[in-house]
């Protein structure tokens, strides 16, 4: 699958910047909530990892938001292949109204999530999208926030 530099900067009609939402209860315990955005994460095939970082001396409240292969895990229109409907941009702009990054102290997105929905975060967010890692998804860096 190819990017389509044509989608840069992508429009999203997400009206709801963090600063004006409700706001959202904080995790109870000292560990720190550490996001998967799973399409494209890897969970199956870096499952071992995952095991770890969910463990109770891990330091992490390891939380998993979509699927792999599920009906939106495609690119959206603006890239090549991509697809109009539900989609990646679709499934990160629920992320986005979910508030899973208000409730979050990292991200982590592997590849085409990284490519997809972390772009929708910023444009929903700006600088207040919390710390992010992404596995092999460069292509992002062209649209990352100045």
């Amino acid at each position: 699958l190819g990017f389509s530099s044509a989608s840069v900067p992508c429009p999203s009609p997400i009206p709801t910047p963090r600063s004006t939402m409700a706001p959202v209860a904080k995790h109870e315990s000292n560990r720190k909530v550490l996001t998967v955005i799973a399409p494209g994460a890897g969970m199956k095939t870096s499952e071992k990892v995952f095991d770890q970082l969910k463990r109770p001396d891990s330091g992490f409240e390891v939380r998993v938001e979509g699927h792999s292969k599920a009906s939106y895990d495609v690119y959206p229109p603006t890239w090549q292949n991509g697809r109009a409907g539900s989609n990646l941009q679709t499934f990160g702009e629920e992320v986005v109204r979910k508030g899973f990054a208000n409730r979050s102290d990292c991200l982590l997105f592997g590849s085409r999530g990284g490519q997809v929905v972390l772009p929708v975060l910023w444009r929903a967010f700006g600088n207040d999208v919390p710390p992010a890692v992404v596995i092999n998804g460069g292509c992002a860096m062209s649209i990352m926030p100045t």
